[in-house]
């Protein structure tokens, strides 16, 4: 009997250890880039794939990576920001284990089309279910006239209350989905607040164009 112990321990379990390290190194996480147009969000892939700052043009279709990130791969997809592409990037929202939300922070007009994003994402059922974490972004920190990460979430957040509040005035205009009543409900209770999503939220700030993805990097890991 103690033999037989002996033997397994001796050469099963060093076999399953080698089988789990490798399963898991071959794994990969999924972390979508997604945000409105114009924010720097494919300048960002761009970044992260080669090392530097590459000039980009609007993004109109999906772009996909695969990076290694400190000691693990990761499925990197950046998504069009145009609302008229919002259901093909909402498939791929919906299956991210994390999102990197970025806002041009020197351009108020865009944070109302962020705070659209951003009630699309949190009504989403599947979203909501799957609770992935999100880095809401502060990108092109460098730009004169930007803020910081704190202003520009606030901005976002005042527009995501009014939109909200629309929304549960026209709910049955709108078809909000009726698992997504009671969310709808209690966010429209007081001021609106990130912190009260099922999101997983950490504020970063970033400069592409010069370099600068630390906070970005860090959420990866």
């Amino acid at each position: 009997m103690w033999k037989l112990l002996f033997l397994i321990a001796l050469f099963v379990l060093p076999a399953l250890w080698f089988y789990l390290k490798h399963r898991s190194h071959g794994t990969q996480s999924t972390v979508v880039i997604c945000g409105p147009s114009e924010s720097g969000k494919t300048a960002l892939l761009l970044y992260l794939t080669r090392g530097k700052y590459v000039q980009s043009q609007t993004s109109q279709s999906v772009n996909k990576v695969s990076l290694k990130v400190g000691a693990k791969m990761v499925s990197v997809i950046d998504t069009p920001g145009s609302f008229r592409l919002l259901p093909e990037s909402m498939k791929y929202i919906e299956q991210a284990q994390a999102l990197v939300f970025v806002v041009d922070s020197s351009d108020k007009q865009s944070f109302k089309m962020a705070a659209q994003l951003l009630v699309d994402i949190i009504l989403n059922p599947k979203i909501i279910a799957a609770r992935p974490r999100m880095l809401f972004l502060a990108n092109k920190k460098d730009v004169i006239g930007s803020r910081d990460v704190e202003a520009v979430l606030h901005f976002v957040q005042l527009d995501a209350e009014r939109i909200l509040k629309a929304y549960k005035s026209e709910s049955h205009m709108k078809k909000i989905p009726n698992e997504t009543m009671p969310l709808l409900q209690s966010l429209t209770q007081g001021t609106f607040s990130i912190e009260h999503t099922p999101l997983q939220v950490t504020l970063g700030t970033s400069s592409v164009s010069s370099g600068n993805v630390d906070d970005v990097l860090k959420f990866m890991e």
